[in-house]
């Protein structure tokens, strides 16, 4: 039931991104709009993620617990997205219709909603690492991604669950995979929920091409049972 997880989410974190630009292909075999191209890109600096290959529109990889897993995506005349995700013994169907914002998981309809806030704080200049006097504002940006399905949390793969968040949460480091495993290990003892819930917080410095971003992940819409958290700075 684990492994089934693990592919799952890996391949619904690949689907969240609604309408957001194709990402550009790695190499000129891959099509310009395809989404094992920019997962592939990911997966290769996530540290848990092994023998990541990825050939035209076949995407490999071997997850922590050494299964094997494999994403097969084809796009369809209307730019429909489908996925055949195998992992381990267990194979698994997606398609993903950015235009109508309709997502299938083995048939069944899967739900992604983003709400986003930004806002800004004054703080003293001493209190900063800015070389500029006066007041100094530091920029504070929340997004919260909810992903639900009619299926169990803990029936998903990791793959599954991984190509969602992905979609969901377009970012600079990839180590969503670890996010992905922990939600499932925490769904498994929580057998109740069909749903995650993911608060982005984003801060920078006006004078400062540098990001510090705080994920944290949930087991339910409610936000009440928190599953991991992961922080990360990014600097341009």
């Amino acid at each position: 039931m684990k492994k089934r997880l693990i592919s799952l989410f890996l391949a619904l974190a690949l689907c969240v991104g609604l309408g957001a630009p194709a990402f550009a292909a790695e190499t000129e075999e891959n099509d310009s709009a395809s989404m094992v191209s920019a997962m592939a890109s990911s997966l290769k600096k996530d540290s848990l993620a092994k023998n990541v290959s990825l050939s035209k529109n076949v995407l490999t990889y071997t997850l922590p617990n050494s299964v094997q897993a494999k994403i097969i995506e084809t796009i369809g005349e209307n730019g429909v997205h489908f996925f055949d995700i195998y992992e381990g013994d267990i194979h698994d169907t997606l398609s993903i219709d950015n235009q109508s914002g309709i997502i299938l998981l083995n048939g069944k309809r899967v739900t992604i909603t983003v709400t986003e806030t930004t806002s800004a704080v004054p703080l003293p200049a001493v209190e900063t690492l800015s070389a500029n006097a006066g007041t100094v504002w530091i920029y504070s940006n929340t997004r919260t991604t909810n992903i639900e399905a009619e299926d169990y949390i803990k029936n998903l793969s990791v793959s599954v669950l991984l190509t969602l968040l992905e979609n969901a949460m377009p970012t600079p480091f990839g180590d969503m995979l670890s996010a992905a495993i922990d939600i499932i290990d925490n769904a498994v003892n929580a057998p109740k929920s069909k749903a995650v819930s993911n608060t982005r917080a984003t801060y920078y410095e006006e004078h400062y091409w540098a990001y510090k971003y705080i994920d944290k992940y949930y087991n339910d819409l409610a936000q009440t049972k928190l599953a991991c958290i992961d922080e990360h700075e990014h600097w341009e």
